[in-house]
C-alpha cells in the first residue's frame, strides 16, 4: 500500500527529530498507516516507538506510554517476527519497563535481522550503559555511528561515555566541536547541559538548558533540566519558576511530586528529608522507583539511622553482579549508609555493605569505567580504612566538585568519621561556596525562558 508507506516515511521523520510535537505527529503518521493497512508491521512498530519516547520527550507518563506501547510491540512482532524494527521496538519496551537483560536480547536480535537499523546499536549501547558496562556499550555506540555517523542522538551518548571512562581531555573537544556544530539542536544543548553539569561548570550548565527551553518551550524534559540545574547553582527562586511552568505543560509530570525533595536537598532542609519523605513519594506508582528514591533522599538528611531505615534493605536486595541499575547515583547512596554504620559502631552491617560495594566497584573497573564518581567513591571506601583525611581531601579537591549539595553532605559525612572539623576541608568548602557565589551572580544575568 503506497500511501501506507508514505504515512510511515512521514511518521518516521517526525518521530526522528525527539520533539513533543513531532513525536505527536508521529503518532498520527503511523496510526494513519495501520488504518490504510491494518498488518502493516513496521506502523505498528513506529507507533509503539513513538509512544515510548513520549516519556522522555514529551507529555506521557512513563506508566502510560508503556501501557500504550506494548500491544503494538507485541502485535508488530506477531505481525512479522523476522522485523528488525519490531524486536527493536520490544527492546526499548523492556527497557522502559526495567527488564535491561531482556532489552540486550531484543536488541541484538533486531541487529542479527537488519545490522543497519543504527537505533538498535544506539538502543543497545544505553541499556549497556544503564548496567555499567561501558565497554560494551561504547562498541555498540561505535557501530550506530558507523551506520549513521551524522545520528545526532548516538553523539549524545558517545558524551557521556567519554566522560564515564575517564576521557575528560576527548570528551572536552568533544563537547566543544557538538556546541560549535550544533547550537540550534535543542537535544545537544540538553546533553552539554547536563555534561556541564557534572564538572560543576554551572554558568554553562545554565546557559546550555536556557538556550534549549527557549528553542524549544513547550518540552517537559528541557523544563526539567532547567529547573535542576538553577536548583544546583543555588538559583532557587528561578528553579521553582520552571517547575510551575512544567506544572502548566505536563501537570502529572512525577519530577513535580518530587521537586519538594529535590528542592530540600539543595536547601539542605534536613527536616524535610528526615520527615516528610513518604508523603512526597506517595504518588509514585512504581514501589521499585518508590523505594529507591525514599533512600536517595534519606541519605542527604545528615541523620544516621534515617539512613539506615530507608536504605538498608534497598541495598540489601541489589544483585551486584548482575549490574546495578537504579535511577540515582547509587555511590552516593552506598557512601551514606555506610557513614551511617559507622557513626553508629555497626561494623558487621558496615562491612556487609563494604563487600558488595568493592565487588561492583571491581566489576566497574573491569568494564572501563574510570570517571570521576568511580574515583571519589574508592577514595572514601579508602578513607573509610585509613582515616587519612589528608589523602582523601586530595581526591576530593581534584575529582569530586564541591557544590553546595556536596559540600554539605561531605560535612554531615566527615563529622560521622570524626574529622568534619579539619580546616583544611573547612578551606576548601569555603573556597569553593565564593566560587559559586561568583558563578550564581553571572546566572542571575542569564535569560530564563
Amino acid at each position: 500500500n503506497i500511501a501506507a508507506y508514505e504515512a510511515y516515511l512521514r511518521g518516521r521523520f517526525a518521530m526522528n527529530q525527539r520533539t513533543g510535537p513531532m513525536l505527536e505527529r508521529a503518532v498520527e503518521e503511523f496510526r494513519q498507516a495501520i488504518a490504510l493497512d491494518p498488518d502493516y508491521a513496521a506502523a505498528y512498530s513506529g507507533l509503539s516507538d513513538s509512544y515510548l519516547l513520549q516519556s522522555d520527550y514529551a507529555r506521557l507518563s512513563n506508566a502510560e506510554s508503556i501501557r500504550l506501547a506494548e500491544p503494538l510491540a507485541r502485535r508488530a512482532i506477531e505481525l512479522d517476527p523476522g522485523l528488525a524494527e519490531a524486536h527493536a521496538s520490544m527492546g526499548l519496551l523492556l527497557r522502559d519497563q526495567g527488564d535491561k537483560l531482556a532489552s540486550i536480547d531484543a536488541f541484538q536480535r533486531a541487529i542479527e535481522l537488519n545490522p543497519s537499523y543504527s537505533p538498535a546499536h544506539h538502543w543497545l549501547a544505553l541499556s549497556y550503559q544503564d548496567l555499567g558496562r561501558l565497554r560494551d556499550a561504547m562498541a555498540a555506540l561505535q557501530a550506530s555511528l558507523r551506520v549513521d555517523p551524522n545520528y545526532i542522538s548516538g553523539k549524545r551518548v558517545l558524551l557521556g561515555l567519554l566522560r564515564g571512562t575517564g576521557a575528560n581531555e576527548q570528551a572536552d573537544t568533544f563537547a566543544a566541536e557538538l556546541a560549535a556544530e550544533h547550537a540550534d539542536d535543542p537535544l545537544i544543548l540538553y546533553t552539554l547541559s547536563g555534561d556541564a553539569l557534572s564538572r560543576n561548570r554551572m554558568v554553562a550548565a545554565v546557559r546550555f538548558a536556557a538556550q534549549a527551553a527557549t528553542l524549544q518551550p513547550d518540552a517537559p524534559f528541557l523544563r526539567v533540566q532547567l529547573a535542576t540545574v538553577l536548583g544546583f547553582a543555588g538559583h532557587i527562586e528561578g528553579a521553582d519558576a520552571q517547575v510551575e511552568k512544567l506544572r502548566a505543560l505536563a501537570p502529572e509530570h512525577s519530577f513535580i511530586d518530587l521537586w519538594p525533595l529535590q528542592r530540600a536537598v539543595f536547601q539542605h532542609d534536613l527536616m524535610v528529608l528526615r520527615e516528610r519523605r513518604g508523603e512526597y513519594l506517595a504518588k509514585l506508582e512504581d514501589t521499585r522507583i518508590r523505594q529507591v528514591y525514599d533512600c536517595a533522599f534519606a541519605g542527604a538528611s545528615a541523620d544516621p539511622p534515617v539512613i539506615i531505615a530507608a536504605c538498608a534493605d534497598f541495598l540489601a536486595s541489589l544483585d551486584w553482579t548482575a549490574g546495578v541499575d537504579v535511577p540515582t547515583d547509587i555511590g552516593a547512596v552506598v557512601v551514606s549508609l555506610l557513614f551511617a554504620y559507622d557513626a553508629v559502631n555497626d561494623e558487621v552491617h558496615r562491612d556487609q555493605v563494604r563487600a558488595g560495594a568493592e565487588a561492583e566497584v571491581a566489576r566497574l573497573q573491569r568494564e572501563g569505567l574510570d570517571g570521576d564518581q568511580l574515583r571519589g567513591f574508592m577514595a572514601m571506601l579508602q578513607f573509610l580504612d585509613d582515616r587519612d583525611a589528608e589523602a582523601y581531601l586530595d581526591v576530593l579537591e581534584e575529582w569530586i566538585p564541591l557544590t553546595p549539595i556536596t559540600a554539605g553532605a561531605l560535612e554531615h559525612d566527615l563529622q560521622y568519621a570524626g574529622v568534619r572539623e579539619h580546616p583544611r576541608f573547612q578551606q576548601l568548602i569555603e573556597q569553593r561556596r565564593r566560587a559559586q557565589d561568583e558563578a550564581l551572580q553571572q546566572i542571575r544575568e542569564i535569560p530564563l525562558p
